[in-house]
């Protein structure tokens, strides 16, 4: 992992990515695909060790509640569509 952090893009990518996920996940709340937030939730938890020092603890905790979010919309909408 370390490594990566030598490469000059890196960090900046992984900024971009984090905040393209922040907008991706609130336009598919608003537009009610759970499924999509959820995806969301996971990219945010994989993008958080490597800014584990910094503000991945925050960014984990927003990737868990996009996660949990989406699996109990997408399972509550399922049961009201049964």
């Amino acid at each position: 992992m370390q490594n990566l952090f030598e490469v000059s893009w890196f960090v900046p990518a992984l900024w971009v990515m984090f905040a393209l996920s922040v907008f991706w996940a609130y336009h598919s709340f608003r537009a009610k695909r759970y499924g999509m937030v959820l995806i969301a939730g996971m990219v945010q938890i994989m993008i958080s060790p490597a800014f584990a020092v910094t503000i991945g603890p925050v960014i984990l905790a927003l990737g868990v509640i996009q996660f949990y979010v989406g699996i109990v919309n997408t399972k509550k909408g399922e049961s009201y569509e049964a």
